[in-house]
């Protein structure tokens, strides 16, 4: 009785082991346009270490813009360009992407544009809506969102030890 129980127990700790989840993440490897139109992979771009927000927006969206807007102002106000890179992820199909681009390059957003015209990236990351971000750290997901909240970058400063 004393045998079966032990190996009950055994069996059943290896089972809790094998399910403790961990935040590590992986960016997928996804080929995606830069600003210039020249396709490159996220795996290649996005290194591991740093503090990186990944950012999913429409040009047709003006919330998009709001967000971004917002990150700006967070970026400027507590002078963290230096020490936090922003992917800004166009999800705007192939019709739309010179649309997109020129907006992009003509806004002052400090941020790395790149174009996931076939919404691969978005598939490969879950993002359901736009506006979406991951805040990244060290290889490590410390916030998501999935669409847009007027308390998102009240978040962010939280999350980013801003407060």
């Amino acid at each position: 009785m004393n045998i079966i129980l032990s190996s009950c127990l055994l069996f059943l700790s290896f089972g809790i082991c094998a399910q403790t989840k961990t935040n590590e993440f992986t960016i997928p490897a996804v080929d995606v346009k830069n600003d210039e139109g020249i396709s490159v992979s996220t795996e290649d771009i996005i290194q591991k270490e740093g503090t990186y927000i990944i950012l999913f927006w429409k040009s047709c969206c003006p919330i998009n813009k709001i967000l971004m807007d917002g990150v700006t102002e967070m970026m400027d106000a507590y002078d963290i360009q230096d020490s936090l890179t922003v992917y800004a992820i166009c999800v705007d199909d192939s019709r739309s992407f010179d649309r997109a681009r020129t907006l992009a390059l003509s806004s002052d957003w400090p941020f790395k544009f790149l174009f996931d015209v076939n919404s691969d990236f978005k598939r490969a990351m879950s993002v359901m809506l736009t506006p979406s971000f991951f805040l990244i750290k060290n290889g490590q997901i410390i916030m998501r969102t999935n669409g847009y909240d007027f308390g998102q970058i009240d978040g962010l400063h939280t999350k980013l030890n801003l407060r």
